[in-house]
């Protein structure tokens, strides 16, 4: 540790000694830091810099036996080597310095920086060897212990990941972290670490194995099962598994009725599994699932607004107005709930209050555009085809602009057609007999 602490310290001095014998030449290219880095690594010169620009010294220990000595100068070297290269933003180079550098030392920071390098380097596999030597000089690093669980994750060595998950869950459970007495905390630390990972199917597997690992011991806490079914069921949706959502949360009723899970939890959860019978064209279902949460819990204005969605696509239009009114009067100053608001009213051919609304909306700078396409909607909508083309063309800005000006051409062509005048065909022949 010392040692690694040491080597930050003399990056900065052979940086500018690099500088200064460059007699200010800006330093091109990687190869030629490390040709004078290898000229500068010289334990004397390194030792000189380092008393002159920070007063500290780093010979080696003067017990050391000449092979030691050589060891030592080998080791400086590729560190000193890996952080210039990093310091260069040469990260693959500094990496691979690194991994000469953790096979010949077990110093724990030199492990753990060399796993960090490989894995921002994308060197998988590399990073794992890192994570398992890190985790043998640590074996009770938490830090450690997560790096080695993902590595053997994206390594597809999930059952592996599984038992690496295991040991985390014990470092948890012995840390100052379930102080609080939460006998869920360790499971959700472990839902929190795979939600995090890039990998969602691999994660989502991972969990899966972890699971079928822990099913014996805990197959009669109903309980803690209700928390790993919420936390599959959050991996799963990251992971575009809809199904696999809808059957992880097939007992949520179950596990609310018996109080196995928080009303917050309970919302959260019947939130996304409406979601997934959406994804997958179920949306009755999804209002089924959706509706009674709104109206009998404390559920917030998005869930609420996500059950405005799947009524009108529902075709369930007028409920949808409820709620939809409802959220409008207790926030009177959103713009956009008065926005779905109107729209919903000209979809209804409640033109009287949608009307009214878009009068407030017109009082508001910022939606003076979007009030009026709202008033050329309920022309159209009412067959005046001119009202509503001017309106549509005092639309100058806002997010409706673009459809505006779609409709002005359509009605400017419209009316054109119909304003064209008769034309008389002078053409036919006149008979005598017709005179």
């Amino acid at each position: 540790m010392i040692f690694f602490q040491r080597l930050i310290l003399l990056v900065s001095c052979l940086l500018l000694s690099v500088a200064c014998q460059s007699d200010g030449a800006t330093l091109l290219s990687a190869k030629s830091t490390q040709k004078s880095v290898a000229d500068a690594v010289n334990l004397s010169i390194v030792n000189e810099r380092a008393n002159e620009n920070l007063g500290i010294s780093v010979t080696v220990d003067p017990a050391a036996t000449s092979p030691d000595i050589r060891q030592q100068t080998q080791h400086m070297y590729l560190a000193l080597t890996a952080e210039l290269y990093n310091r260069l933003d040469v990260p693959k180079q500094s990496a691979d310095n690194y991994q000469q550098l953790i096979k010949q030392t077990d110093d724990v920071a030199l492990a753990k920086r060399a796993t960090i390098l490989a894995v921002t380097t994308n060197q998988s596999k590399n990073a794992l060897l890192n994570a398992h030597k890190w985790v043998q000089l640590q074996l009770e690093d938490l830090e450690a212990n997560q790096y080695l669980a993902l590595l053997l994750l994206r390594n597809d060595k999930a059952k592996a990941s599984a038992v690496q998950l295991r040991r985390i869950e014990q470092l948890v459970q012995r840390s100052d972290l379930e102080a609080d007495k939460d006998s869920f905390k360790s499971l959700r630390f472990i839902g929190a670490l795979l939600s995090v990972e890039s990998h969602h199917k691999k994660a989502l597997s991972v969990f899966k194995e972890y699971l079928m690992q822990t099913s014996l011991k805990d197959s009669k806490n109903q309980g803690l099962q209700a928390q790993q079914q919420l936390i599959l069921a959050s991996l799963a949706n990251q992971a575009d598994s809809y199904e696999e959502v809808i059957s992880s949360l097939k007992q949520l009723d179950r596990y609310v009725t018996q109080e196995k899970i928080e009303p917050k939890s309970f919302i959260k959860a019947s939130l996304m599994k409406a979601k997934a019978l959406k994804e997958v064209k179920r949306v009755s279902a999804a209002v089924e699932i959706l509706k009674p949460v709104v109206d009998q819990y404390d559920a917030s204005d998005s869930v609420t607004l996500e059950l405005v969605r799947l009524l009108i696509m529902d075709e369930q239009k007028q409920a949808a107005f409820t709620y939809l009114k409802a959220l409008t009067v207790k926030h009177p100053q959103n713009k956009d709930l008065l926005k779905s608001l109107i729209a919903l009213e000209i979809d209804q051919s409640d033109f009287i209050s949608a009307t009214k609304n878009v009068q407030k909306l017109k009082l508001s700078a910022d939606y003076k555009s979007d009030a009026e396409y709202f008033m050329a909607e309920i022309f159209e909508a009412q067959g005046d085809k001119k009202s509503a083309l001017e309106k549509y063309q005092n639309v100058t800005a806002g997010s409706l602009m673009k459809n505006a000006r779609k409709k002005v051409a359509r009605l400017s062509k419209q009316l054109a057609q119909e304003n064209k005048p008769q034309t008389v065909n002078f053409k036919k022949k006149i008979k005598i007999k017709d005179l």
